[in-house]
């Protein structure tokens, strides 16, 4: 009997146990579809996008740089169109943002190698139509812009008025939007240009245009400069080098004695003018030599030279591009393997004469500075800040040794018209790894999505 009370006892136990199985079976099975459901939803998101080309066409004007540089008039030859390369992370629908390279750079410098220094998915992962535009000659492989023929004898003026203008209006002509203009470092100087409504004369004087002005300015949402040249000038110059020395590593970081120098180098601008191109990519095959392919003790020298070059990060030649506590060797390694262009010659007598003149102007000749009678032949670029009325932000890095927080400030943010503008001022960047440094993404990225967040409906 006792028995039999037990067993009795123990059948509604079984049951309930069945019933727990069941239900628990049940919830598991809906927990894990869920997982599996959310899970898969972040893969997707996570996966990396395939950029696609899109193709602009600006124009190539053979203008007579001597005649310019003479003040002479000698009227352009016939051009020719220019196919230049869009990098596009398509978002159909969202709000678009155009990106701009600058000196010496391609889409590399926005669109690294390694996703967590990648500016450019940063934007995309945040809801944004991302497009990155490649100036004439410039552009990893597949997204390469077409090279004019000759030397490449061109200026910021050539950007502004063909190049950047045909990327604007493909970005536009595609997605139907006014996009957001994002210019890093000579990007910059172009935008200037471009919100200017600069147009060649028949003699290729690059001259402003107010209604193409207005029409420029109507055409884009607002504008982000990182790292923007807005004047090649530093708070620690050489002429007060007597009177101000440099005392301590930040005003080093305050300072750039080496281009003032070189800006002043009379016989290396009657030089460098007249190359056809500055080359630059054999900095890309210094950094990435085979050296694993050498027998026996490969991986030995490969070790040696990365080595090498990590500790070379810290050198000042190198530190004039980056801040090396923000640099991850690796990355600027991938970077310099395809993200290197040729420098345009004429381009660096241009940016000279902004340190001499003490302004950005069109093209003019060496060191003779446009001013009273001559002052027609060339066009200052600040005037186009002085009159800007679209909501711009301005990124300025503390550490950055080519393009001062100093100029961004004072003829950058200080100069610009525009009710709507904003300075954001990170510490512990530099001039390159303000786009793709360890600290980028918190600092420089997430910032700029929050900015266009706020000013997209």
């Amino acid at each position: 009997m006792i028995l039999n009370k037990s067993a009795s006892k123990a059948k509604p136990a079984r049951g309930w146990i069945h019933t727990f199985s069941v239900v628990s079976a049940l919830t598991l099975s809906l927990m894990g579809s869920t997982i599996r459901t959310v899970v898969a939803g972040k893969l997707d998101r996570l996966s990396s996008p395939q950029a696609v080309r899109e193709d602009a066409f600006s124009w190539f004007h053979p203008r007579d740089l001597d005649a310019i540089e003479a003040g002479k008039k000698s009227p352009m030859k016939q051009g020719h169109p220019l196919r230049l390369a869009l990098k596009h992370y398509s978002r159909p629908g969202a709000q678009p943002i155009l990106m701009i390279h600058g000196l010496a750079q391609n889409d590399r410098g926005l669109d690294a190698h390694e996703e967590s220094y990648n500016f450019a998915l940063f934007l995309f992962r945040q809801g944004y139509d991302v497009w990155i535009g490649n100036m004439r000659s410039a552009g990893t492989p597949g997204f390469k812009s077409e090279t004019p023929e000759g030397p490449h004898h061109w200026t910021v003026d050539d950007y502004a008025v063909d190049d950047l203008p045909a990327l604007v209006k493909v970005v536009r002509e595609k997605t139907g939007k006014k996009p957001f203009l994002l210019g890093h470092s000579l990007g910059a100087w172009m935008i200037d240009g471009y919100l200017a409504g600069l147009e060649f004369d028949r003699f290729g004087y690059a001259r402003p245009n107010p209604e193409l002005q207005r029409q420029r300015e109507a055409s884009l949402k607002g504008v982000i400069t990182v790292a923007g040249l807005y004047g090649v000038y530093w708070e620690n110059t050489l002429d007060d080098a007597w009177k101000n020395p440099i005392r301590s590593e930040q005003d080093y970081y305050h300072s750039n004695y080496e281009l003032e120098l070189l800006a002043q180098a009379d016989l290396l601008y009657k030089i460098i003018p007249e190359l056809p191109a500055f080359p630059l990519n054999w900095i890309g095959t210094a950094f990435n030599l085979p050296l694993k392919d050498f027998p026996l003790i490969g991986d030995q020298l490969e070790k040696l030279y990365r080595k090498l070059q990590t500790e070379a990060i810290d050198t000042p030649v190198l530190s004039m591009f980056m801040y090396p506590p923000n640099t991850d060797p690796e990355m600027l390694q991938d970077h310099v393997r395809d993200g290197m262009e040729d420098l345009g010659p004429k381009l660096l007598q241009q940016i000279a004469n902004a340190r001499n003149c003490g302004a950005r102007m069109t093209f003019h000749s060496y060191k003779n500075c446009p001013s009273g009678k001559t002052a027609h032949l060339a066009y200052r670029y600040d005037q186009a800040r002085e009159s800007s009325t679209l909501p711009t932000l301005f990124v300025a890095g503390n550490q950055d040794r080519l393009a001062s927080a100093h100029q961004i400030l004072n003829s950058g943010l200080k100069k610009t018209a525009s009710n709507d503008k904003s300075y954001l001022l990170v510490e512990g960047f530099g001039h390159l790894d303000i786009l793709s440094g360890i600290h980028a993404q918190d600092k420089v990225m997430k910032p700029v999505a929050d900015w266009m967040k706020k000013r997209t409906p």
